[in-house]
């Protein structure tokens, strides 16, 4: 008895199963398609207006506003469109610490245990001139569209953050090679001391 009880079971549920009504029940729950009519509300419209407040995914990834330049047209901006800020660089060494560090390395040389295992080709150096020549637009292009073996971070960044990270890389490279005279004198005292070690 015990069997036929146990493939009556398991035929019920593959049939189940096969109906989506076991794997999938939201396939057959009440919904309104996009551009559907809807007698629930008064102007007879499925699709809604977003609630007040409501922050769009893709505007915040792609504002135009915050754009590098027109890539089609060899044209970049030549300055971040934000404000400079000490917040601004801390978020920037944030995100490129999550994003950027694991193949750039800590201080953008592009010496880093994941670039050593790079067979192919090794992540540049953001330090060089060639990369310090570029507009700022264009390296923020680079972080949205991605460079060679490098993929897009485009849906990992927001505008803002990808503009935070082009100015923290513009600050690792004044701090690479910033006379030591530039320096706050505390910081001068330390380096001088690590330099004598």
């Amino acid at each position: 008895m015990r069997p036929l009880l146990s493939a009556t079971l398991l035929l019920l549920l593959s049939g189940l199963a096969c109906n989506n009504l076991w794997i999938d029940p939201m396939k057959i729950q009440p919904k309104f398609k996009a551009y559907s009519a809807n007698p629930i509300y008064k102007d007879g419209r499925g699709m809604r207006v977003p609630v007040a407040g409501t922050y769009s995914r893709e505007l915040a990834y792609n504002d135009p506003a915050l754009s590098g330049g027109d890539a089609d047209a060899g044209v970049f901006l030549d300055h971040i469109p934000m404000t400079v800020d000490a917040a601004l660089l801390q978020r920037g060494q944030e995100r490129f610490n999550i994003n950027c560090l694991p193949c750039h390395g800590a201080n953008g040389s592009g010496d880093s245990v994941v670039a050593q295992k790079m067979l192919l080709r090794v992540p540049p150096s953001l330090l060089t001139e060639d990369i310090r020549a570029l507009p700022d637009g264009k390296i923020e292009e680079v972080i949205r569209v991605g460079y060679g073996l490098m993929n897009s971070y485009e849906n990992q960044l927001t505008s803002q953050d990808r503009w935070a990270v082009v100015a923290y890389v513009r600050a690792l490279q004044v701090s690479q090679r910033a006379p030591l005279d530039e320096a706050p004198p505390n910081e001068r005292q330390k380096l001088m001391t690590e330099r004598e070690q």
